[in-house]
């Protein structure tokens, strides 16, 4: 009877192990998606933000050249 008993625990510490390995890698999956999609909406922001201030800058900023011949 303990042998029995010994077994069925023996199958349920591997159905466990088993459960925690699937349970993790998606935990995990799910954890770098986010952080992956965090990164590019950074990158987009930042993107977004150089666009911005470079079109500010060749609005605001003196001309390289004159086309008019001014120097």
């Amino acid at each position: 009877m303990a042998t029995r008993i010994d077994t069925i625990r023996s199958k349920q510490k591997g159905a466990a192990l088993v459960e925690f390995a699937v349970t993790v890698s998606l935990f995990l999956i799910v954890v770098f998606g986010i952080m992956e999609f965090s990164i590019l909406i950074m990158n987009v922001s930042r993107a977004n933000e150089l666009t911005r201030e470079s079109s500010r800058i060749a609005i605001i900023g003196s001309p390289v050249c004159d086309i008019w011949g001014g120097g």
